[in-house]
């Protein structure tokens, strides 16, 4: 009539505790195999999602919006109007959507001792603060502040990383002198920052939209309109509303909607070779632990071959 389930229970219950020893070390393999395989796939994971992370809230956004064929050529010259203000609040009617608008331009930026090139980054602070992690990310001083605050006398601010205030050997308050072509001006170092990546701390200076307006000879003008979302799988969603709102508002406007993804291929190829490799090495741990396993039943099995016969 065969066993039953509880008369099978019993029977292995015993046996494990037969060879205790051996059950111990198998137990212990197939914990320690799980939890490497477990370990390696989390920190697998959270480094593409930190990178991606890193990568959005600091220079890229989820999506971006500028002008036709600024992406492969980014010359200020091809730029968005009216400071970007109707497109922002179309794409701010998407729940979640922050926009900041932005001005960027390359430079080269001299202190007394040095100078370094530089992408200057005009922002509206309150809007950037949305947006991009750098405000939150200072360490000393502040982000330049808004007209109202910014007495006539005083020169216009500006943010650096710790990696640029290193390299030209400067302190908070200092003078600096921002060069664009064609055009000079004079600023006043009010704020360090220090992001996740030095690379990115290396290369922006932040000043207000306004300076960066005068300084480039641009008024009413920028080049992008960025945007963060709070919920990042929306990212589909919100381009499609992107691309509706826009073509509504101005169907023959020469602009183009990115997202991250489309903005920095070489990132995105990177992370999905990443992705590719892991799933190899996942592989690779899961057959080792798997041998290792094996090898310890076949062994509880020779060593009880004469009872199985």
């Amino acid at each position: 009539g065969g066993l039953n389930r509880g008369t099978l229970l019993v029977i292995a219950w015993r046996n494990l505790w037969r060879g205790w020893r051996r059950s111990a070390i198998v137990l212990l393999a197939i914990t320690v195999g799980l939890s490497a395989c477990l370990l390696l796939v989390g920190w697998s994971h959270g480094l593409v999602r930190q990178m991606i992370e890193n990568a959005v809230s600091t220079r890229l956004g989820h999506l971006v919006v500028m002008a036709q064929g600024y992406q492969k050529n980014p010359d200020v010259m091809r730029n968005l109007p009216d400071d970007g203000r109707e497109i922002a609040a179309a794409l701010e009617r998407f729940a979640g959507a922050h926009a900041s608008p932005r001005l960027a331009g390359d430079g080269l930026l001299q202190s007394a001792r040095r100078s370094s090139r530089v992408v200057i980054l005009g922002v509206d602070p309150l809007r950037e603060a949305r947006v991009s992690v750098v405000a939150s990310a200072l360490v000393e001083g502040h982000m330049p502040q808004a007209a109202a605050a910014e007495s006539a006398r005083r020169l216009p601010g500006i943010a650096i990383g710790a990696a640029m205030a290193e390299r030209l050997r400067i302190r908070l308050g200092d003078k600096v002198v921002a060069h664009v072509p064609g055009e000079v001006g004079l600023g006043a170092f009010r704020g360090i920052f220090r992001t996740a990546s030095s690379e990115f701390d290396r290369a922006v200076a932040y000043v207000r939209l306004e300076d960066a307006q005068h300084l480039l000879a641009l008024p009413g003008r920028v080049t992008e309109v960025a945007v963060s979302l709070d919920d990042s799988d929306a990212l589909p969603a919100l381009r499609a509303h992107a691309i509706a709102e826009l073509a509504l508002r101005d169907p023959g406007a020469a602009i183009e909607v990115l997202t991250w993804q489309e903005r920095e291929p070489r990132l995105a190829a990177m992370l999905a070779l990443m992705a590719s490799m892991s799933w190899i090495i996942y592989a690779a741990v899961f057959v080792a632990m798997a041998f290792g396993i094996a090898n310890a039943l076949l062994m509880m099995v020779y060593e009880r071959i004469r009872e199985f016969g």
